[in-house]
Order: structure tokens, then C-alpha cells, then sequence
């Protein structure tokens, strides 16, 4: 079972995918790992309440993709800017 919460990034799984998300998205990604049976996905997701602090998102995005690596294969962001202003563009280019 997948689930939306960061704990899924203190194991070191390296043959699977990490998909980091924004809380708004979780079900939705849940709910698609689970009916398509991706077994070598995990996703956690950052608070959808950051939406209220938009400035806020790039700086705990770049902490959970830094605390992921050599933990997994590969990390992918589920995110839109989500008012970042281009900050979550930045964070993807660097990390």
C-alpha cells in the first residue's frame, strides 16, 4: 500500500521511484499508484497547506529531495508553481 507521508523516504529503497507531491495532489496520486499496482513507486507529499504560504514550498521541497538521495532510483516532483513564483523550477535545475 502507498502512502502520503514523508516517512516514506527513511528507507533506502533504490529500486524504486519517489515521487514528491504536492499535498493537494495525494489522493489523486495514491489512488493511481494503487489501481495501476506500481509496486516500485512511493510518494510523499509536502502539506497542501503551504498553498497559504507559497514561499515556503521550495525550501521543504528541496529538503525531502536532497534526504531522498541515493535512497532511491530516481525522484520526481509532482508539483504546478503553486504560487512559488518559478521557486520550484529553481530547486528541480539545482537538484
Amino acid at each position: 500500500m502507498v502512502t502520503a507521508r514523508s516517512s516514506a523516504i527513511r528507507k533506502a529503497t533504490p529500486d524504486k521511484t519517489l515521487i514528491v507531491a504536492c499535498g493537494a495532489l495525494a489522493r489523486e496520486i495514491t489512488a493511481l499508484i494503487t489501481t495501476q499496482g506500481w509496486s516500485r513507486i512511493a510518494v510523499t507529499c509536502l502539506p497542501a497547506s503551504l498553498h497559504n504560504q507559497p514561499r515556503q514550498i521550495a525550501g521543504r521541497l528541496r529538503t525531502v529531495i536532497l534526504a531522498a538521495e541515493g535512497r532511491y532510483r530516481r525522484v520526481m516532483v509532482a508539483y504546478g508553481d503553486c504560487g512559488s513564483g518559478g521557486a520550484i523550477n529553481a530547486v528541480l535545475a539545482e537538484t
